[in-house]
């Protein structure tokens, strides 16, 4: 399944689900990270729990560092339990949430054009053994997508009235 996602779409959710503003997004999750999507899921999968400021004073620093863990545990598929790898191609870079080999149903990848996401969920549930995909043909697939110019609107016919 293949899904185009429009761009901003974390800091929609954020402000919807959670009721953050806008300088709220930006204080937990960095204005850098909320410049694009790609940028705040880079910023979200690099997130640890090693990562966390247990030695600050600060609660809004415990609180960032909560919030953003919080955010990653409902943002990952179980499928990102194998691993979470970059990917790309000369026009687009993402990430993939889990292995061809996982044990898991299937596994999603994501790619970040300039304007939004497109998303792809591979299902393999019930195929066993050499019916699964491989990491080669994913790499197939993401290295075979190419941007391709807008369509063009047909023009109009112009109908000639003769007299």
């Amino acid at each position: 399944m293949a899904t185009d996602i429009p761009a901003g779409q974390w800091v929609r959710a954020l402000s919807s689900d959670f009721h953050f503003i806008p300088r709220q997004i930006e204080a937990v999750f960095a204005k850098e990270a909320t410049q694009s999507d790609y940028s705040f899921d880079q910023m979200l999968y690099e997130f640890t729990p090693d990562k966390m400021d247990v030695w600050s004073l600060s609660s809004l620093v415990h609180n960032r560092d909560n919030m953003r863990l919080l955010i990653k545990s409902m943002a990952l598929s179980r499928d990102a339990n194998s691993g979470i790898f970059a990917i790309q191609n000369p026009a687009y870079k993402g990430f993939q949430q889990g292995t061809p080999k996982s044990p898991w149903d299937g596994f999603i990848f994501d790619l970040y054009p300039d304007t939004d996401r497109m998303e792809f969920i591979l299902s393999q549930k019930n195929r066993p053994g050499p019916g699964r995909v491989s990491q080669a043909e994913i790499n197939r697939i993401v290295q075979s997508l190419r941007r391709v110019a807008p369509a063009q609107p047909a023009p109009e016919a112009t109908s000639a009235r003769h007299n």
